[in-house]
């Protein structure tokens, strides 16, 4: 969910960028365990994204403001249907020496050139690297399909023709799946609807 913003290239300018912050996301094992059900959407952790452009490496996203809400429904006959919401805000580090090859050489220009139809609202300040704060439009989406389990994997084949294949784990009325084939990939923590 986490897309390009701002096209940039690096121009090796000297001048000394902050640390991104780093999110590390709980670890999670995989265990397997029975699916069948329909599970609510309870929290998403995403590890922060450095070099979000391969021309600046040194960009970073840090998507701690990210909700996704929303149920999945897993049923006894291998159906699959999803349906999600993906919110909030997503704080954007750019450093201006990046920002120069999109022509823009202020925080305040790196703002302008940063629209998008999904994008609320965008703030950037800062001086050497602008810090963006960028508020998204809800965005819903569903899916079906069919899923198969295999140890502690699943993988879910979409009738859109998309696959993917996460690790899970089944605890109770908790279902952590760690998702590795979306752009989401992070801990997604889901708990059973009663």
């Amino acid at each position: 969910m986490c897309t390009a913003v701002l096209a940039s290239s690096c121009d090796g300018g000297a001048a000394a960028e902050p640390d991104p912050v780093i999110v590390m996301c709980p670890a999670a094992q995989p265990c397997g365990g029975d699916l069948v059900g329909t599970w609510t959407i309870m929290s998403l952790c995403l590890p922060s994204a450095s070099g979000s452009t391969a021309a600046c490496p040194t960009e970073s996203d840090d998507a701690r403001g990210l909700v996704l809400t929303g149920t999945m429904t897993f049923g006894a006959d291998s159906s699959f249907a999803t349906t999600d919401t993906l919110s909030g805000t997503i704080v954007r580090s750019i450093p201006l020496s990046c920002a120069r090859g999109a022509g823009a050489g202020s925080c305040a220009q790196v703002e302008a050139l940063m629209t998008s139809a999904s994008f609320r609202s965008v703030r950037c300040t800062g001086a050497s690297t602008c810090t963006c704060t960028i508020d998204l439009v809800p965005t819903t989406a569903s899916g079906t399909g069919t899923y198969v389990k295999a140890s502690n994997l699943v993988t879910i084949s979409y009738s859109d023709g998309s696959v993917e294949t996460d690790s899970y784990c089944v605890s109770g009325d908790t279902l952590t799946f760690v998702k590795y084939s979306d752009p989401t990939s992070g801990i997604l923590t889901l708990s059973r609807a009663q």
